[in-house]
């Protein structure tokens, strides 16, 4: 791990060799060691990862180069402009993040974040038939570690039973219409960044291909669980500006259900506030056929 102090002599140690003189100060300035820290200056945002990560640094300075080349127009990525050992330089965005303004009751969210996606997985974007294999083999995994204790989640009983339920939907979906993408993996609202005229990606790592939408799913889940409370979310703008016209609904069905499971399998037996919201609602989600994706 590394903490803020440490970061910010490698910040420094890396701005001198641009040549330039800033005093960067960090983002977080209450943040403990982790395994990165930002700091910025009026121009530049510099993440600074411990030694010991050094591969993540290497992961994201290749992955966001890359998609910074791909995408244009209403749709970036920002580039990564210098780098010194594990410390990246970027350009500082403006503008706050697509969640700030969906709570803030900005109705043009859904269609943002939507539109960037289908812009970020169209490079890798493939079609083809859909097996459940894998996916089932997981079911399968997170039942053995539910049963034998390895995982402590609220309620078992009831996730296993909606571990069967999504299980009996497999062979519906198998060899349906279906596609693959690079994925995001970690793509949420507050990932996507609108200066007013751009939205703006961050925070890439992965270069493996998955299901998309997985990536589909977390930011509907965000807008379902980050709308104020007298709101009532609607998903259809966001479903229309991504623009899946190809997957099959029993393929949509099936992973909803596996994506809704991946939440439920990852909020612990004492969830906070927030996982108990999200928790709450990947368990609607599961007691239900209606389609979000």
């Amino acid at each position: 791990m590394i903490s803020r102090a440490v970061a910010e002599v490698e910040a420094r140690a890396a701005l001198r060799a641009m040549d330039l003189s800033d005093a960067p100060t960090p983002l977080f300035p209450e943040r403990p060691p982790a395994q990165a820290q930002l700091l910025a200056t009026e121009t530049l945002v510099l993440k600074v990862y411990a030694p010991e990560f050094a591969t993540r640094a290497d992961a994201q300075a290749r992955r966001q180069s890359e998609v910074s080349d791909q995408l244009t127009g209403t749709n970036r990525a920002p580039a990564i402009l210098f780098r010194r050992a594990t410390t990246l330089v970027m350009p500082r965005l403006s503008g706050p993040d697509l969640a700030t303004l969906w709570r803030q009751g900005d109705r043009h969210i859904p269609t943002l974040a939507g539109d960037w996606l289908r812009a970020f997985h169209a490079p890798t974007l493939r079609k083809f038939p859909f097996r459940p294999g894998g996916h089932v083999a997981w079911l399968h995994r997170l039942s053995d570690e539910v049963a034998n204790g390895a995982r402590s989640i609220p309620d078992p009983t009831a996730f296993q039973h909606s571990l069967e339920r999504t299980e009996s939907l497999a062979a519906s979906a198998r060899r349906q219409k279906a596609t693959r993408a690079v994925t995001h993996r970690d793509m949420t609202l507050s990932n996507l960044l609108h200066d007013g005229r751009i939205t703006w990606g961050i925070d890439f790592e992965n270069t493996h291909e998955d299901e998309p939408l997985r990536d589909l799913f977390t930011l509907a889940l965000d807008l379902l669980t980050l709308a104020s409370p007298d709101a009532e979310p609607d998903l259809a703008p966001l479903r229309a500006a991504y623009g899946d016209r190809h997957t099959a609904a029993p393929v949509r069905l099936f992973l909803q259900r596996c994506f809704s499971t991946w939440v439920w399998a990852n909020t612990p037996g004492s969830p906070s506030q927030r996982q108990a919201i999200r928790l709450a609602m990947a368990r609607h989600l599961l007691d239900s056929d209606a389609l979000i994706l």
